[in-house]
């Protein structure tokens, strides 16, 4: 590059790539997939999962693209998820809270240096409603506090904590 007297200038840049999850994925205690919203993508850091409230645990089952570090780490809720065990998956267990986040940190060191990236997901138990009408074929409806309303599957709603209304 030459600078405003003509005179040519050399200059060194050097990238550091940020550490990030190539994948992120929750299992029910059953091991069913629970669904993350919004689906997954590296750049984004926060999700939102629903849990059965019945579980008392679930499994977070994270993995990180390589990078040219020394070395690379994933931690959940402060658990090393270590590739060798559980294929790096990791259980936890299912608070008495209705609501609460794990933090989970894609961490990369070389020599002195570390970065990281944090993702939070936060966590919301479920808890299933079945309503027993009467007269048996009465049309129940459930509606969340911003209006939407719930489906039911095989007659049972499968709530996340929160206000709800209903109607029959």
């Amino acid at each position: 590059v030459k600078d405003a007297a003509n005179l040519e200038r050399v200059y060194t840049v050097e990238l550091t790539q940020q550490p990030a999850l190539k994948s992120l994925a929750v299992y029910t205690q059953a091991q069913n997939i629970a669904a993350l919203t919004p689906n997954f993508k590296s750049a984004t850091l926060e999700y939102s999962v629903v849990v059965p409230s019945e579980d008392s645990t679930f499994t977070v089952a994270p993995s990180m693209y390589q990078s040219t570090g020394d070395v690379q780490e994933i931690t959940v809720g402060g658990i090393v998820s270590d590739p060798q065990t559980n294929s790096g998956n990791v259980t936890l267990e299912l608070p008495d809270e209705d609501q609460f986040t794990v933090p989970i940190v894609a961490k990369d060191t070389t020599g002195e240096a570390t970065t990281e990236t944090t993702y939070q997901l936060h966590v919301t138990k479920s808890y299933p409603i079945k309503f027993q009408t009467e007269p048996a074929f009465a049309v129940v409806s459930v509606i969340n506090s911003e209006g939407t309303s719930m489906n039911a599957v095989n007659g049972v709603y499968t709530l996340p904590a929160g206000a709800y209304t209903y109607e029959v």
